[in-house]
């Protein structure tokens, strides 16, 4: 029964039913907004104090996920065990709490932990932002549940509610790189979020004097209404790995897709926005994209995707692609969930286990995979995972089944024998790969209409890996991180091993025991390191040296007895490498005294002392993905407070897809700075171009770069915006 106590003191106001739909679509849109315009802005302000890790959205994402699933929990307990009146209090109660912590901001003086990164980040967004995060998550669950009571024609099925809520939340999303961070630093961005919040609360109570206006709904109407639709448990099971799937598989395309560029809210936003798109098509009254489609669509996805882990495409193809097979994969999951959804009085169950499934899925890929797999295996999981899911065809005849009961094991076992391939004459093994790739892609077509066989033959293909028996890379070593995964590879016949990171090589050793302190790559006495140092013998002396990145310790080849040389490093998993296993012994040979300062470089150079070196070194990327709070004004302006006032910084910013010289020469500009550009080439196979800035106070602190023509002048660079610890987008410097 409903609270008659409340009932009787209902306020006088009341709402015109007209006004009922437009003010409950307002309110659940400006909520879903902001509560997806918080993920990016507020990650983005937490990103510098992890290095600029990928992993930090991925973690970030599972802490959203779990305080959605709290808030659907309070919004499902609060809807059976409270009366509307009571409810409406409540949760105007929570929200007033949840203003006092606003505007958000990140305090400079705060030190993260390198050695439990993860538990730290959750902690943290926690106390940050758990409130208001909370409240946001509970809205749309519990505007429905109200306004299933509101008495509206439209009261029966509130499910379409959930699309406009997905449809704020994935402007949110676009909006954020696109407008609002091209627009504004995140001071602002954070007053207008406080601003939003605060008509958001006035938008909250109106609907809550609309439901308390409102005819009762006793309890035991509701409960009647629920016992009209019993749910089995296995219904429940499948809602929670329909949901789960597609949580998965959007952590996993956003890793892929971000290792390789930049930790940046455009490659987090633009998977989180497709995502939330395709509730909003299930969910409309009339789908855009028929469910039968996608079902049909999948299969080609997959096997697409299967072909995209072996392929070498064009940086914009490759996105292109990713992203349209996980849109597929995800409308097919969230496509059987609309299609499975019960009736108006169990949404918040409904609801509670889609979240309990998106946990499970967002939780397995960040917290639990880098703890049980050396390599990303967690992203073609989930893709074979999502085709097990898509529904079978149980009418096939028995000989087509018994064809395809055949095809599986012997799928399975050309992917088992593929090792062979390496038994084969080098000339021989593109081509056999090349076939064996196209045969497993058509058998995983053909079994397509069976789930559980077209998922095994999916996980064939996903498992072949061509490029390690084509090539003559000799897998070594394989770790993993919260900060990446490092692999230590023997090439050219032994002759050398390489340290990767992604898709980049971040160290060479020659394993010969006479060239094991030969610099390599582009740390060679001709490459541009080698040239920033000669050039200053005559002037200064370039005993200290601090060097932001360790990699395989490469740089020490270069130090010389006397010097006193200082790594930064983040990840501890790479000073492990460096410095404890047999593959990499510069620092053991070469330069036993060097110091390693774990931490990310921008808070551990703050405690070193003013002046502390006469070149400061930064090359501290992760795969080809640039941490931007390393290349900011701010960044800039520290490096120069610690170097000698004749110091020179000398900076790597190699990349295959950002051009960044630009941002660095716009700096230099701004803080009235010398600055040169050299792009090296370099005749090895492993790698062919190094790029690398130098930026001084005056031209007489080049040495003899100053007049070298190998370096560049800013000049000839186009124009950039100003890159801040506030402000930066990647879309100005994209390589076109």
């Amino acid at each position: 029964m409903h609270d008659s106590s409340l009932s009787a003191a209902r306020p006088s106001l009341a709402i015109p039913a007209r006004l009922l739909l437009p003010l409950w679509v307002a309110t659940i849109f400006l909520s879903a907004f902001l509560l997806f315009f918080i993920q990016p802005m507020f990650t983005k302000m937490v990103l510098p104090l992890l290095g600029g890790s990928p992993a930090v959205w991925s973690t970030s994402l599972v802490f959203f996920q779990a305080t959605l699933l709290a808030g659907y929990l309070y919004a499902h307990v609060s809807a059976n065990l409270l009366s509307p009146p009571r409810q409406v209090i409540l949760h105007l109660v929570l929200l007033a709490a949840a203003s006092f912590t606003l505007p958000f901001a990140v305090a400079p003086d705060i030190m993260p932990s390198v050695e439990h990164p993860i538990f730290w980040l959750l902690a943290f967004l926690l106390g940050a932002i758990g409130l208001p995060f909370f409240t946001l998550s509970a809205n749309a669950p519990l505007l429905q549940s109200w306004f299933a009571r509101s008495g509206h024609p439209s009261a029966r099925d509130p499910y379409f509610l959930y699309a406009a809520s997905n449809l704020g939340s994935m402007l949110a999303l676009l909006g954020f790189p696109f407008l609002f961070e091209r627009v504004f630093d995140l001071h602002a961005q954070s007053a207008l979020w406080t601003a939003g919040f605060l008509s958001l609360i006035v938008l909250i109570a109106c609907c809550g004097l609309a439901i308390w206006r409102a005819p009762p709904v006793t309890r035991e109407r509701m409960a009647a209404q629920a016992a009209d639709e019993p749910i089995a448990w296995p219904r429940r099971v499948r809602w929670i790995m329909l949901s789960a799937v597609p949580s998965s598989l959007l952590l996993g395309v956003t890793a892929h897709l971000s290792v390789d560029v930049a930790a940046v809210p455009l490659l987090w936003v633009v998977p989180l926005a497709l995502y939330l798109l395709t509730f909003a098509f299930v969910f409309a009254v009339r789908p855009p994209i028929a469910h039968a489609r996608i079902l049909q669509f999948l299969p080609i996805a997959a096997v697409v995707l299967g072909a995209l882990f072996w392929l070498r495409l064009p940086l914009w193809l490759e996105i292109v692609l990713h992203l349209s097979v996980f849109f597929v994969m995800a409308m097919m999951c969230h496509g059987e969930l609309a299609r499975l959804r019960p009736g108006a009085s169990r949404a918040t169950e409904f609801y509670l286990l889609m979240s309990l499934g998106g946990v499970i899925g967002g939780a397995s890929t960040a917290l639990l995979a880098p703890l049980v797999f050396n390599s990303v295996l967690e992203y073609p999981i989930a893709v074979v995972l999502a085709c097990w899911l898509r529904p079978s065809r149980q009418n096939e005849s028995q000989v087509r089944a018994l064809a395809l009961d055949i095809a599986v094991p012997l799928v399975l076992f050309a992917a088992t024998g593929l090792g062979l391939l390496g038994a084969l004459p080098e000339t021989m093994r593109a081509n056999a790969a090349f076939l064996s790739l196209c045969g497993l892609a058509i058998a995983a077509f053909a079994a397509r209409n069976r789930s559980l066989r077209f998922a095994l033959c999916m996980a064939a293909l996903l498992s072949f890996v061509p490029g390690r028996t084509v090539t003559d890379l000799r897998p070594l070593l394989e770790l993993r991180s919260f900060f990446g995964v490092h692999r230590v590879v023997a090439g050219e016949g032994g002759a050398v091993n390489l340290l990767t990171h992604g898709t980049t090589i971040h160290g060479m050793q020659y394993t010969d025991p006479a060239r094991r302190c030969e610099p390599a790559i582009y740390y060679a006495p001709q490459g541009p390191f080698g040239q920033a140092l000669a050039s200053r013998k005559s002037g200064l002396s370039r005993g200290r040296v601090g060097i932001v990145g360790l990699g395989a310790g490469g740089a020490a080849a270069n130090k010389r007895p006397g010097e006193s040389w200082t790594y930064y490093e983040i990840d501890p998993l790479v000073k492990h490498i460096a410095t404890a296993t047999p593959h990499f012994t510069y620092l053991r040979d070469c330069a036993p005294d060097v110091r390693i300062e774990l931490g990310d470089a921008r808070l551990t150079l703050r405690d070193a002392s003013p002046n502390a070196f006469d070149v400061l070194i930064i090359d501290a990327f992760s795969s080809d993905a640039i941490p931007i709070h390393l290349l900011t004004r701010e960044a800039v302006s520290l490096y120069f407070d610690k170097l000698e006032s004749d110091g020179v910084l000398l900076m790597h910013i190699s990349n295959r897809y950002l051009e960044l010289a630009p941002i660095l020469a716009r700096i230099a500009d701004d803080l009235g700075l010398e600055f040169r550009l050299q792009r090296y080439r370099m005749a090895t196979a492993a790698l062919t171009q190094s790029d690398w800035v130098v930026l001084a106070r005056a031209p007489n602190d080049l040495g003899e770069m100053a007049d070298d023509p190998r370096w560049q002048r800013a000049a000839a660079l186009p124009a950039a915006p100003l890159w801040t610890d506030s402000f930066s987008n990647i879309l100005d410097v994209l390589k076109r």
